[in-house]
C-alpha cells in the first residue's frame, strides 16, 4: 500500500517521523503547516487571565492546571484561570469555569481576554489549541510531548516544559513580568503569520501538486 502513495502530507516533523518509521519513503513525506489567520483582537481587562482548554480532563492535564493554580494563588492576587473542560465540580474565587463554549464565544471573547495558555497535556499529536492561542498573540506555556517542541518556539513566543514544577516556575515568569508577555505575544503573531498564513500554505501544496 505504502509504494503507491505518491505523497503524504502531515503538519509536523514529528508525525513525517513516524511515516518514515512505518516505511513509507521519506521523499513521498511532505511536512505542510496547517493553514491559520491571526486573530490579533484583544479585550481590556485587569489581572492576569491564564486559559486552560481540554474536554479530557486527565489526557490534557486539566488536574494539573488546576494544581498549579491553587499555588499560585497563594502568593499572586490577580490571577485567574479561566477553564475550560468538563469533569470538575471545584470552586475558587480565582476560577471561572465552563464546561463548554461557542466557537464565537472562545475566539470572540475568551482568547481575546487570555494572557497566558497553560497547557500541561499528558499526550498530544499536533495540539491545535496550542496554535489557536498564538494566533490570538497569547503567549503558551505547554507539555514538551508530540509536535508542541514545533508550534511553541521555547523562549520566543512562549515555553515546552518537561514537568509540573517547571511549568509553574515558567507562569510564575509571565505572570510577573509585563514586557515579556507583550513581547511573547508579537512573537506569536509573527510566527503564524510567517509559517501558518493560508496564502502561502495554499502555495506550498500547488507546488507539490505541480512536480506529481
Amino acid at each position: 500500500e505504502f509504494r503507491r502513495v505518491l505523497f503524504r502530507s502531515t503538519w509536523s516533523e514529528w508525525s513525517a517521523e513516524g511515516f518514515r518509521k512505518d516505511g513509507i519513503d521519506k521523499n513521498k513525506i511532505k511536512v505542510i503547516p496547517l493553514p491559520y489567520e491571526v486573530k490579533p483582537l484583544k479585550l481590556k481587562h485587569d489581572g492576569i487571565n491564564v486559559l486552560f482548554i481540554g474536554r479530557d480532563i486527565k489526557r490534557k492535564g486539566g488536574d494539573v492546571a488546576l494544581a498549579i493554580m491553587k499555588r499560585i494563588a497563594q502568593v499572586r492576587k490577580g490571577v485567574r484561570l479561566i477553564y475550560i473542560g468538563k469533569g470538575i465540580s471545584e470552586k475558587h474565587e480565582w476560577l471561572t469555569h465552563y464546561p463548554s463554549v461557542s466557537i464565537s464565544l472562545l475566539h470572540n471573547q475568551i482568547f481575546p481576554l487570555a494572557d497566558i495558555f497553560l497547557f500541561p497535556t499528558r499526550e498530544e499529536a499536533y495540539g491545535i489549541a496550542a496554535l489557536e492561542a498564538l494566533a490570538h498573540g497569547v503567549p503558551v506555556i505547554s507539555s514538551s510531548v508530540g509536535a508542541l517542541r514545533e508550534i511553541v518556539e521555547n523562549g520566543i513566543d512562549g515555553y515546552t516544559v518537561k514537568n509540573e514544577d517547571e511549568m509553574q516556575d515558567k507562569l510564575l515568569r509571565l505572570i510577573d513580568d509585563d514586557e515579556l508577555r507583550i513581547r511573547m505575544s508579537e512573537n506569536a503573531l509573527n510566527r503564524v503569520s510567517m509559517f501558518h498564513d493560508p496564502q502561502r500554505v495554499s502555495k506550498m501544496v500547488k507546488e507539490i501538486y505541480d512536480k506529481i
